[in-house]
This record gives structure tokens, C-alpha cells and sequence, in this order.
């Protein structure tokens, strides 16, 4: 019992001495339960080109494609007498029909202090259509840009569900069946090129 009750003794205080960590070696944040981090509100963007549409038609929508027609005003300095005798009966020099479509992206940031956060970005699409050439005519498909609009006016027309490309063929087609330009009004010339785009669309 003498030899036995020492030994059993120090054994004990060893077990103390290990597993009794003192309370100050343990970090204070160890001891707090942490919140997930919180994702950032989402964030709309619309683009330039989206703003000047809508301040032309305030309700257009995702999803939608949207005609209109840009017409350029008479050309006081035009010398052609048979071009000045059209335009002044037409009320214009030039005509475009525009399809735009409504586009809606939404991209999520992957890293970062933003990480989670949800852009949601409205842009459109926009396609000008004219007729060219006073000779044998063709068509032409162009990128709308605003800073080219200038003096030019933009009217709203109507929706349409065909594609782009549905509108540029159907020009196309038209200019086959009607290749030379005609200076008169209701015959062959920017005017009918664009209302037969707007019949068809």
C-alpha cells in the first residue's frame, strides 16, 4: 500500500497538468459561433442603348421585338429635281425600319467580397433595314447606333415575333421582285421596301 499510493497520486496530477489547459490559451473567437456571410443584394444595370428605347416606348419588355421606323428629314441642298420632287411629297429623304429586341442577362460574381451577388443586365438588340442605290437597288442590314440617329425621327410601329434575320431575307426577296428604283411615290422605293417589311413582320 506504501509503494502504490504515491504512484497512483503522481499519476493523477500528471492528468491534471495535461487536460487542465489554462482558460486564457483559448482563443475568444474559438469560442463564438460565426454567422454565415451575407450574400450582397442583387443589382439591375441598363445599358445606354436600353434607356433611349424605353424614353421612345416607356413599357417595352424582356423578351419582346419592337418596330420602328427612322426617317431622314428633306435635304434643303438636294439638286436631283426628281429625288426633291419625291421627298417633298413623301415628307422625308430617307427611311429605315429598326428592330429592336428586349434582352435580359443575369451573371453571378463567382469570388471576391461581392461573391454571390446577382447583376441583372437589360440590353437590346437593334437592327436598321434600308433600301440603297437609285439605280439597281439592294438591301441593307446595319447595327443600330444612337450617336448616328442625329436630326433623324424614330416612331414607334408595332411588336413583331420575327427574328432578325426572318426581316433581312424577306427584304431580301422583296428587292429580287423589285430591282430598280422608281421615283414616284407608291411605287418601288425606300418607302415601299419599308412598309412591306412592316406588312410582313
Amino acid at each position: 500500500m506504501k509503494f502504490f499510493a504515491p504512484f497512483s497520486a503522481l499519476l493523477c496530477a500528471l492528468s491534471l497538468g495535461i487536460n487542465a489547459a489554462p482558460i486564457d490559451n483559448v482563443e475568444s473567437s474559438d469560442l463564438e459561433t460565426r454567422s454565415p456571410a451575407k450574400t450582397p443584394d442583387p443589382v439591375s444595370v441598363q445599358t445606354d442603348d436600353y434607356k433611349y428605347f424605353k424614353g421612345l416606348k416607356s413599357d417595352i419588355a424582356a423578351g419582346t421585338t419592337y418596330l420602328f421606323t427612322m426617317k431622314s428629314p428633306i435635304d434643303p441642298n438636294e439638286k436631283d429635281q426628281k429625288t426633291k420632287d419625291l421627298t417633298a411629297k413623301l415628307g422625308f429623304s430617307h427611311i429605315y425600319l429598326l428592330s429592336v429586341k428586349v434582352t435580359e442577362s443575369k451573371k453571378t460574381t463567382a469570388a471576391g467580397p461581392k461573391k454571390g451577388q446577382v447583376t441583372t443586365t437589360t440590353d437590346v438588340e437593334a437592327w436598321g433595314y434600308d433600301m440603297v442605290g437609285t439605280a439597281k437597288v439592294s438591301t441593307r442590314k446595319t447595327v443600330f447606333k444612337r450617336n448616328l440617329v442625329g436630326d433623324k425621327k424614330i416612331e414607334y410601329v408595332k411588336t413583331t415575333k420575327k427574328t432578325d434575320k426572318q426581316i433581312d431575307d424577306e427584304g431580301k426577296a422583296y428587292i429580287k421582285i423589285h430591282p430598280d428604283y422608281e421615283f414616284e411615290v407608291g411605287k418601288n422605293n425606300c418607302d415601299t421596301y419599308v412598309k412591306d417589311l412592316i406588312a410582313y413582320a
